[in-house]
């Protein structure tokens, strides 16, 4: 008997390996992937990105500043690291990965909001951050989402319901992987106009605005501050953006909205090297022709957006210079 439990141990240690040395496989080919979802993480893990500035934040970063129109008003290289269903819990472990992996830049810009401000109750997008597991992002990662900790533990548990990632990993290692890029120096621009999806929400609320009673503002603005102050003492000068929002949604945010924005400068006023710029009162925010929601801008917004905050930066590095 003890023969066969002493056998039945080595069978299954044996599969444990097995398993570690396939994930490995498949997180190779991941990182090597030019998919859409692992091609920005792929260059901010393999330090091929080092921006002069670097654009965080959620969607609305993702979809509002274009690094081309910096890269020419401002003489400069920059990258968009922002991305979709990211609140600044998340932004965080990217961020992160960035500075261990890159240069430091020589100004972060911040979208701000209060969807940023909230709490992830999940990963978004979980399987972009597959390939890069690691002891360095376990605790930002299972603050979020629980599973973590099976998947860190048992090798190929976090491919288990990821079969298609299994077979882009098998085509990225053997060369038969089909170039999806959507993205510009990380920038994805819609050219959708304006849609309906404003029109029905009012529907659905009506007449009522935003609901924010659950919302545990102090924690999560707590949570923020400590994030502007950790940016703050890697010595990176910083500069929070409250890009435009429609102003009929800046109606349905009115309980907490000006609240929020007075707060965000708030802390931003306590360090140096902060700054903060609110597009909330610009005309753009009343003309749904920039918009294709009441949350982001098309890409002809996106476009006067950009250089609305290029001029932004160039009055912030010549008060710099002068200061200097």
């Amino acid at each position: 008997m003890k023969q066969f439990i002493v056998k039945c141990c080595k069978v299954g240690f044996l599969f444990y390996l097995l398993l570690w040395l396939i994930q490995i496989v498949i997180d190779i080919g991941l990182r090597q992937s030019e998919d859409d979802t692992y091609y920005n993480w792929n260059k901010l893990y393999n330090g091929e990105i080092n921006a002069d500035i670097l654009f965080l934040g959620s969607s609305r970063t993702l979809k509002h500043y274009d690094p081309q129109i910096f890269d020419e008003k401002l003489n400069v290289y920059s990258y968009n690291l922002g991305s979709n269903g990211s609140a600044f819990d998340i932004q965080k472990i990217k961020r992160n990965a960035y500075l261990r992996n890159n240069s430091k830049p020589e100004l972060i810009v911040l979208n701000v909001d209060i969807g940023s401000l909230s709490k992830s109750s999940e990963i978004y997008n979980k399987k972009q951050f597959l390939p890069y597991y690691s002891l360095k992002n376990y605790k930002d990662m299972s603050n979020i989402d629980a599973s973590v900790f099976y998947e860190y533990l048992f090798p190929m548990s976090k491919y288990r319901e990821n079969f298609d990632l299994i077979s882009l990993s098998l085509k990225s290692l053997i060369g038969i992987e089909e170039k999806n890029l959507n993205t510009i120096k990380g920038f994805s621009g819609s050219n959708q106009k304006w849609n309906n999806s404003f029109e029905n929400r009012l529907k659905e609320l009506n007449g009522k605005k935003f609901d924010y009673s659950k919302f545990n503002y102090k924690e999560r603005l707590s949570f923020f501050e400590t994030e502007v102050l950790d940016i703050n003492q890697s010595k990176i000068p910083l500069l929070l953006v409250w890009a435009p929002e429609y102003v009929g949604r800046q109606y349905l945010e009115s309980d907490i909205l000006d609240k929020t924005i007075r707060d965000v400068k708030n802390v931003a006023n306590k360090y140096d090297g902060v700054e903060f710029i609110d597009f909330t009162k610009d005309s753009i925010c009343y003309d749904t022709y920039y918009f294709y929601n009441s949350y982001h801008l098309n890409k002809i917004g996106a476009t006067k957006f950009s250089n609305m905050v290029s001029d932004s930066i160039n009055k912030y590095f010549k008060k710099v210079k002068k200061s200097d």
